[in-house]
């Protein structure tokens, strides 16, 4: 079995004032953590990016 991490929209977008994701430090670290993790086992990291104008969500 292959394994692999997806890592989807983690971007600025979500740190904004006023548009700011829930616990998002802790979201930051969990996904440093198995960023980490990943790497260190040799897993394979896919990094999914939406991309809207400027200003849009």
């Amino acid at each position: 079995m292959k394994n692999a991490l997806l890592v989807i929209d983690v971007q600025n977008g979500m740190f904004q004032e006023g548009n700011v994701v829930y616990i998002g430090e802790r979201l930051l670290q969990t996904v440093k953590d198995l960023i980490g993790k990943a790497r260190s086992t040799e897993t394979s990291i896919f990094f999914i990016q939406h991309n809207a104008p400027a200003g849009k969500p």
